[in-house]
């Protein structure tokens, strides 16, 4: 067989292999977190996409909506833990997101999970525990460029504050760092003294459904569904809702 043949046939075959993948591994093309994003930004001196470094593409981008959702719809802290589908993959490996791994995902899970991915909600409860994280692709493997986990509970911090605060209840919210140059206010010692206090929170953002984190559930928290990023965080005082 010629160069030329063998090049065309190895063509034909790239092109059906592209047309047998896609189907399997592409997200809900209805919508687009991309639009929901600054963009490029400098970290640590290099560009950073919103789509980040490496690992779950799409995942990244869901993480890194700096720009808030049109408007919130409230959402009973209970309903999320027990009304929620929750009946999607998990694990590294299982998202359809991720390129290159076999997909489990359904097109009606696709489409389930855009249905709550494409949205803002409200949540109201008490935080009890605020701690930073480490270097994570979302944020282009960057150590100081990072996320804020902040743990949402039903029930305010007990007194005095127990070592390890019991998480297996709680929802993960989370700061992105794109968006911390806007809310001086929002670090960790002010988080803490409210979780101290014991004051009533109404944590605002992006649904995200981090399924690389199965085996948390239950430990440090009670469901993989995310509020992640915030966009507001707001203490109840002098009755009524302030922001921070």
């Amino acid at each position: 067989m010629s160069l030329k043949k063998i090049l065309s046939f190895c063509a034909v075959q790239t092109a059906v292999s592209i047309l047998f993948i896609l189907p399997v591994y592409s997200q809900d093309t209805t919508y687009d977190p991309g639009k929901f994003t600054t963009g490029i930004i400098t970290v640590d001196g290099k560009p950073c996409k919103p789509t980040g470094n490496g690992g779950d593409t799409y995942l990244n981008s869901l993480k890194n909506r700096d720009v808030p959702p049109t408007s919130y719809d409230s959402a009973a802290f209970s309903d999320i833990l027990n009304k929620w589908e929750k009946d999607f993959p998990a694990g590294k490996g299982s998202s359809y997101y991720r390129l290159g791994k076999k997909s489990k995902w359904t097109n009606d899970q696709r489409k389930n999970v855009t249905g709550f991915e494409s949205k803002g909600i409200s949540v109201e409860g008490y935080i009890i525990g605020i701690t930073p994280q480490g270097a994570e692709e979302c944020n282009c493997g960057s150590k100081d460029f990072h996320d804020y986990h902040i743990w949402l509970s039903s029930t305010p911090l007990p007194q005095p504050e127990p070592k390890h605060p019991v998480k297996s209840n709680s929802i993960i919210t989370e700061i992105c760092p794109r968006i911390l140059k806007a809310h001086p206010n929002w670090n960790a010692k002010v988080i803490h003294d409210l979780a101290m206090q014991g004051s009533k929170m109404r944590i605002s953002g992006w649904v995200t459904w981090d399924e690389e984190l199965p085996e948390q559930l239950g430990i440090d928290r009670a469901t993989l569904w995310e509020i992640h990023p915030i966009h507001k965080i707001e203490v109840w005082s002098n009755g009524k809702w302030t922001k921070l």
